[in-house]
């Protein structure tokens, strides 16, 4: 077992020797990843928008997920691993993910701004086109007759043209609009030269008939303009459309004419962003609606949905064509033609882990809300995770007593667990009471729980509106009864999204929010308030803070007076501002960023058991200072260099706590030879656990 040392002094009745001996949790699963002390064992899943299956092999295929990049099984999918690392954590793309049609073990992606290819079944790339730093490869296609042609759609209206499998390539943007992302490609299968392009982003659909060369506006167009899928039968050469909230529909003469089919009881209503034929049945196709997959046997006539939380993307075995893959909320395999699904998603790290809870008084109780997924619960530190039956989350917390005991705000609902979030219950709603008819909903950003007064709870919101999509307001409500009944608190003071509300433990029970609009950076945020009288009145505390979108504030649990805060540029993505800190309450605040090489911070906390010692999240790793926030160095090991998004700890004795960190995923440099080189090193995404034991040996003091 590796052991760090660090010695700090403390003045008593002696002086203390203080050693920090970091130890591993048990590791119980055979796909951890172990990052120098640091543990993972997922959670397993995420927001999977790719799949491609092997030509021979239906056992082997591949996926490409959020967060991470490619994952591959040689299994089936009963386990997965992270074939390459895609740098652009947010790429969602349809079809950006292809096996060659002929050649087992060659792959294509298009991710970030490079076009990527493997011919060893995934485990070594070459970039085989560089497009340029602004422009990014949207779409991939081979031609199933002729293998060698492979077209790429590019985000700056461009098209890319290979004839001799991928080795070198031919641009053409002959009447293509300039700046139109091509998002989808499709071939003709009869009249192979004849090919069909369209863009998310409106326009209708082009038309080539040079194989790609010059481009003109189709002669008929569909019903909606945006084209989020695009594909063409290579049995009658029907051309199918669909786009995002719009109708599904379909040209049975090459585009000149269209017809709408009607897809469930909401014909208008989909986002359609896949549609796959079967490769032996000319009359059935799929359909993917971002959350399910839809099947039709008679040309789309009629349909059924045969897959829920999957619709991104789906694959047919050529040959097995029983075998298929559906991607989505991570994947889903079926062995019986679509009728029957499990979900396979061991290995697959593609989650971001924005929210991490830990009941204070049971360790083993956690609880995750993670981006693009559902949420998360483990029973066991985190050894063993399962999905909760809420499917997205953005605010937990847990009863400060009662480890078992938990909230979570979904929306504008409040739900509660009384099992450690095995199941749970609706037992509140926020309302929209006494507010303008802009606003269409709240969307809950966090909760707090009293920490001595458990049965009262505050809920800071967000207000939304579908008609004003730049309105930016927040508010906060209050619960005395556990959560059952909520009521909204006027601050009288114009407040902006509420992200993070603070309740020190002891009295008054000094309040904290941090407000601001962190996503888009478009307007100002408020800033940090304080009340003194649970919630009832408030005062904005500001002085010293360069911008007032601010993240996220911390109370230091030794003493009250000191905060942390985090505030964001605004508009200006990712434009963090470091940290800023505060001795007097909130009445002023100064930078406290020496040692700190990373603006970009998400989340402080305090360690339980160490006075002093204090981590903080960022987007450039895991940092940690030893005085309270004055002064911060980087965390020792690849945790310290990649993405960060949450934190939180608890004690498991009295010299011993636990630290959990939200990890997206990512590249760190690791050191090899004697520092005379570094390599790479990918870093999975999930929640990492390290736990740390103090040992203080007392010496004697000596008097002159």
């Amino acid at each position: 077992m590796k052991k760090i040392i660090i010695l700090a002094l403390s003045i008593g009745f002696g002086l203390a020797l203080c050693f920090q001996v970091i130890s591993a949790m048990s590791q119980s699963h055979t796909l951890n990843q172990q990052v120098i002390g640091w543990t993972t064992n997922g959670p397993y899943g995420g927001s999977v928008v790719n799949v491609a299956v092997d030509p021979v092999n239906p056992l082997i295929a591949y996926v490409s997920a959020q967060q991470t990049g490619v994952f591959g099984t040689q299994d089936g999918g009963q386990s997965w691993s992270l074939l390459l690392h895609d740098p652009d954590w947010l790429a969602t793309s349809s079809e950006c993910l292809v096996t060659h049609p002929k050649i087992p073990g060659m792959v294509f992606f298009a991710g970030s701004q490079n076009l990527h290819r493997s011919d060893d079944y995934g485990q070594t790339w070459t970039i085989i086109q560089n497009a340029g730093s602004s422009i990014q490869a949207r779409v991939v296609v081979i031609d199933s007759t002729n293998s060698d042609r492979i077209f790429v759609g590019l985000s700056g209206g461009q098209i890319l043209r290979s004839l001799d499998g991928g080795d070198s390539w031919t641009q053409y943007s002959v009447g293509m609009p300039a700046g139109i992302s091509v998002d989808n490609l499709a071939l003709d299968g009869v009249i192979t030269s004849t090919l069909y392009a369209g863009s998310r982003e409106g326009g209708g659909i082009y038309r080539s008939i040079n194989n790609g060369e010059s481009w003109e506006l189709n002669p008929g167009q569909p019903l909606i303009s945006d084209s989020w899928s695009l594909a063409v039968s290579p049995f009658n050469r029907r051309i199918y459309q669909g786009g995002w909230f719009g109708p599904f529909s379909y040209s049975p003469d090459q585009g000149a004419t269209w017809y709408t089919l009607t897809v469930g009881t909401t014909p208008d209503q989909h986002k359609t962003v896949t549609i796959n034929f079967h490769p032996s049945l000319s009359q059935t196709l799929f359909l993917g609606d971002i959350d399910q997959i839809w099947r039709s046997t008679n040309l789309g006539k009629d349909w059924e949905s045969i897959a829920q939380d999957a619709g991104w993307d789906i694959a047919i075995h050529p040959v097995q064509t029983n075998t298929l893959y559906a991607v989505g909320n991570g994947v889903k395999v079926s062995i019986d033609h679509g009728n029957n699904w499990e979900t396979k998603n061991e290995g697959i790290t593609a989650i971001a882990p924005r929210e991490i809870a830990i009941a204070q008084t049971d360790a083993d109780n956690l609880l995750v809300g993670a981006s693009g997924s559902k949420g998360f619960y483990s029973l066991n530190g985190g050894q063993d995770w399962f999905e909760t039956e809420i499917s997205i989350f953005t605010a937990v917390a847990f009863h400060p007593v009662t480890p078992t005991v938990a909230f979570v705000g979904s929306g504008n609902e409040i739900y509660k667990s009384e099992n450690s979030g095995v199941n749970w219950a609706k037992i509140g709603n926020l309302t929209l009471d006494g507010l303008p008819p802009s606003i269409d909903r709240v969307d809950i950003r966090t909760i707090t729980i009293h920490p001595i007064t458990p049965t009262i709870l505050f809920a800071g919101v967000g207000f939304n509106s579908d008609s004003l999509p730049i309105l930016q307001e927040g508010g906060l409500y209050k619960s005395v009864d556990a959560g059952v009944n909520w009521e909204r608190i006027d601050v009288n003071l114009p407040i902006s999204r509420v992200n993070t509300i603070e309740v020190a433990s002891t009295p008054p029970f000094t309040m904290y929010m941090a407000t601001g609009r962190i996503e888009y950076h478009l307007e100002q945020g408020n800033g940090i308030f304080r009340s003194t009288d649970l919630g009832e009145t408030w005062q904005a505390v500001n002085t010293g803070l360069p911008d007032l979108n601010i993240r996220t504030v911390k109370i230091n649990p030794n003493n009250p007076n000191e905060l942390l805060c985090a505030p964001w540029q605004q508009i200006n993505y990712a434009g963090g501002l470091g940290v800023y800190r505060s001795t007097n309450s909130g009445e002023t605040w100064v930078a406290a960023n020496s040692g700190l090489s990373a603006w970009t911070v998400e989340d402080f906390e305090f360690d339980p058991v160490s006075q002093g010692l204090v981590y903080a999240a960022t987007w450039d790793g895991l940092f940690m200072s030893a005085d309270n926030g004055q002064t911060w160095s980087r965390w020792n090991d690849t945790i310290g260099q990649v993405p960060i998004l949450s934190i939180s700890s608890a004690k498991l004795k009295e010299d011993e706590s636990i630290i959990f960190a939200g990890v997206s995923g990512g590249s760190a440099e690791t050191k090899r030879t004697n520092m005379t080189s570094a390599a790479k090193e990918i870093v999975n995404a999930g929640v990492y656990s390290r736990s740390i034991k103090w040992q203080r040996i007392f010496l004697p003091l000596i008097m002159k």
